[in-house]
C-alpha cells in the first residue's frame, strides 16, 4: 500500500509522548489507529488486536520495563504479527542508545553502529532499548509478508504539555550547573512524522537516526536563555577540565541513565551522521523552532 491509502494501524502504546504525537500523526493522515492489547505480553491478545490492521507501530516497548520484559513484549508482539496474515509493515520506536550509548573521540556513529557496550548495570535504558531492536530484527530476518524498520530519536523535546524533558530540567533548576556534554536533540512532532513516513513507504527499510541538532549543552543553555528567560538555568560554568570532578560526582546522585548518561559523555563531541533520514522526507526543525513553539509568547521570563 502507499501513502495515499487509508490503513488500519495498530499503535502499541499511544500513552507515551512519542505514542501520542504517532497516534495523532497517522489520523491527520488519513489512517484508522487502533490500540494494542490490554495485556501486551500475550501473543494470541496480540494476534486479535490485530486482526485486519496492515501495520503495527511498536513503541513504548522499554518504558518501566527492563531489558527482559521489554524483550518479552516484543516478542509476544511479533508473534502476533507473524500469525495475523494483513499486516504487512512493522515500524519500532527504537532509540539512539541502542546505537551508542556515548560518544568517542573522533568518530562518526550512523545506523550501521549497535550498541555493544550498555548492560543492566550501565545505561540500562539504551541496554533494554538494544535488546528490543535485536529481538525485533530476529523476528523480521524469518518474518513472511512483512517488513520492518527501526526508528532511533535522540533526545526528545517540543512544545508542552511535555514529559520532563531536557529543557523541563533546565528552567526547572534541576541542573545546577553547565555541563561539558552534547545533546543530540530532535523535536517530537518530527519523531512522529517520520513514523508516519516510514509506515507508509514501503520501499524504506533498515534503520534511521533521527536527529535534529546537537548542541553542546552551553548552547543549548543560551537558546532557552533567549526564548524563556534566565529563571531557573544554570550560570555556573564547568566546561572547563576542572569541573570534570565535580561533575561526576554530582552525577551519582542523579541515578539511573541519566546520571551515567553525564559521565560517559564529558568532554567529547557526540557526532551522528543522519544522512540515511533524508529518505524519510521529514524536515527536522533546529531547536530554536522548536522552543519558539514551546515559548510562544515572544516574551521571555525573568
Amino acid at each position: 500500500m502507499g501513502g495515499a491509502s487509508r490503513e488500519a494501524v495498530c499503535v502499541s502504546d499511544a500513552s507515551t509522548w512519542i505514542g501520542q504525537h504517532v497516534a495523532s500523526a497517522l489520523r491527520d493522515a488519513g489512517h484508522d489507529v487502533r490500540p494494542g492489547p490490554g495485556a501486551p505480553g500475550d501473543a494470541a491478545a496480540w494476534e486479535a488486536a490485530l486482526a485486519s490492521c496492515t501495520a503495527l507501530v511498536l513503541t513504548g516497548c522499554t518504558d518501566g520495563r527492563d531489558a527482559d520484559a521489554a524483550v518479552a513484549l516484543v516478542d509476544a508482539a511479533l508473534t502476533g504479527v507473524e500469525r495475523a496474515a494483513s499486516v504487512e509493515r512493522v515500524v519500532l520506536t527504537s532509540d539512539l542508545g541502542a546505537i551508542t550509548d556515548a560518544p568517542e573521540a573522533g568518530r562518526v556513529f550512523d545506523e550501521s553502529d549497535w550498541n555493544e557496550r550498555s548492560s543492566p548495570h550501565r545505561m540500562p535504558g539504551a541496554h533494554a532499548a538494544t535488546e528490543v531492536e535485536r529481538a525485533a530484527w530476529r523476528h523480521a530476518e524469518r518474518g513472511r509478508g512483512w517488513s520492518l524498520v527501526a526508528l532511533h530519536p535522540g533526545t526528545l523535546i517540543g512544545p508542552g504539555p511535555t514529559r520532563g524533558d531536557v529543557v523541563d530540567q533546565l528552567v526547572g533548576g534541576e541542573l545546577p550547573a553547565i555541563f561539558p556534554i552534547d545533546w543530540a536533540l530532535v523535536d517530537v512532532r518530527d519523531v512522529a512524522a517520520a513514523h508516519v513516513a516510514a509506515l507508509e513507504r514501503r520501499e524504506l527499510t533498515g534503520r534511521f537516526a533521527l536527529v535534529g541538532e546537537v548542541l553542546a549543552m552551553k548552547d543549548l543553555v543560551g537558546l532557552v536563555r533567549a526564548h524563556a528567560g534566565s529563571a531557573g538555568l544554570p550560570t555556573t560554568d564547568l566546561t572547563g577540565r576542572r569541573g570534570a570532578a565535580m561533575i561526576r560526582m554530582f552525577s551519582h546522585s542523579l541515578g539511573g541513565d541519566f546520571g551515567a548518561r553525564i559521565r560517559t559523555h564529558l568532554g567529547v563531541r557526540l557526532q551522528i551522521d543522519t544522512s540515511r533520514a533524508r529518505a524519510l522526507g521529514v524536515a527536522f526543525r533546529p531547536v530554536a523552532a522548536t522552543l519558539a513553539d514551546r515559548f510562544p509568547s515572544g516574551e521571555p521570563r525573568p
